[in-house]
């Protein structure tokens, strides 16, 4: 399998939470994901700042299924890649595979509700080699 360009040094964490996330009725948990990502030196010796981020899924059977491909893509270092982030302009990790990163406001904040989340994600990890 092919390893992406995410900084080697970093985190993923993940636990469950009692919250109902937008569009997802009857499922009363989600999963909190968090990335941490030190200050450090891409494999050309440029520096890069430090990353934290929190994303969220659904703790039904399509998050479920997120979470672990979520976990190979970590470990494969194709969760993240390192750019220049459109919000700063600084050069750090940034996502490759996209998540969501606010419980609410839909899809146009990376939130919740978004009926159509779980297909693209999985159209991602699939370009990304993860299936």
């Amino acid at each position: 399998w092919l390893l992406g360009s995410q900084p080697t040094k970093g985190t993923m964490r993940w636990n469950y939470e009692a919250y109902q996330l937008p569009g997802h009725p009857g499922c009363l948990s989600m999963i909190a994901m968090d990335f941490d990502f030190p200050q450090g030196l891409d494999e050309h010796g440029n520096s890069y700042k430090k990353r934290k981020a929190r994303g969220y899924l659904p703790a039904n059977t399509q998050g479920v299924v997120l979470l672990e491909l979520f976990k190979v893509a970590f470990r494969r270092r194709a969760m993240f890649g390192l750019g220049h982030s459109l919000a700063t302009e600084a050069y750090r990790p940034t996502f490759n595979i996209h998540i969501k990163t606010n419980v609410h406001g839909g899809a146009t904040t990376h939130g919740y509700p978004d009926e159509t989340y779980f297909v693209r994600a999985m159209e991602e990890l699939a370009v990304n080699g993860i299936t």
